[in-house]
């Protein structure tokens, strides 16, 4: 995080793209669960040591832990556009939305950050 927040000419744009080729990573572990995409990246994200909490389309999901605290403490603009990618790759991957609606608000509250995702990101019909 120190390395790309120095020498990178845009910190948070590349942190974002590496974290969106980690995510479509991820997805090779990921279960689809059964169609619901929400569910589908929470639990990948649990799987990372998240611990989010969905508390619904309007309030976001906490995210209780940060795998990456003390860097991200450090260096917020890299790791948390990191994190968020991560997001941005797990939902390309299961042909989730990833336009608006998508967000991380960064210690947005003692103990925990908040991720919004787009709506919808509901269970698929097929």
């Amino acid at each position: 995080a120190g390395h790309l927040a120095r020498t990178s000419a845009d910190p948070q744009r590349d942190a974002r793209a590496a974290g969106v080729e980690w995510g479509r990573e991820l997805v090779e572990g990921t279960a689809r669960a059964d169609g619901d995409q929400r569910k589908a990246v929470l639990d990948a994200l649990t799987r990372l040591g998240f611990a989010p909490d969905d508390e619904g389309a309007e309030r976001g999901v906490a995210l209780r832990r940060c795998p990456l605290l003390d860097a991200a403490r450090r260096y917020p603009d890299v790791v948390c556009q990191v994190h968020l990618g991560i997001v941005e790759g797990l939902l390309q991957s299961i042909d989730a939305p990833t336009g608006p609606g998508l967000g991380l608000i960064p210690f947005a509250e003692p103990g925990a950050c908040r991720l919004f995702l787009p709506d919808p990101v509901v269970k698929k019909h097929g």
